[in-house]
């Protein structure tokens, strides 16, 4: 009597849908440095912006949600309070525990603003997280 047949691959149900775009943010007292990936890991814009609350609102407002990335620093916290308002998922890294970023020998806003969106993209738990006091 024959076995019946196994399927030899399983179907692997996805764990998280895909992200249309992915930003990661470099920021900066003055200036902060974006890169924007989409779908694919290709990157579609780089930029910068003024690191201002009407800068934020700008720039993001019209922007579809997407997973940013940001180090965590002074400006962190209100900025990623906006963009949550937004609508956006926010990923604070520490950075300080992401050697890739904190200790590069290719260290440049631009690099490290497209390597927290890479990082993000693929998994943010890579950034180790962190979760910001409310600014009150």
């Amino acid at each position: 009597m024959k076995k019946p047949a196994q399927h030899l691959i399983a179907e692997v149900p996805c764990r998280q849908p895909r992200l249309a775009m992915t930003i990661g943010i470099d920021l900066g007292d003055v200036w902060s440095h974006y890169c924007t990936l989409n779908e694919d890991g290709e990157v579609v814009d780089r930029g910068r912006f003024r690191t201002t609350p009407k800068a934020i609102e700008k720039w993001f407002t019209d922007v579809p949600q997407a997973r940013i990335a940001m180090e965590a620093g002074t400006h962190s916290i209100w900025i990623s309070q906006q963009l949550q308002e937004l609508g956006h998922e926010v990923v604070v890294a520490n950075v300080r525990e992401l050697r890739a970023i904190s200790h590069s020998d290719r260290k440049s806003d631009q690099v490290d603003a497209e390597k927290l969106a890479r990082y993000a993209r693929l998994d943010p738990k890579i950034l180790r997280p962190i979760v910001h006091r409310t600014v009150e």
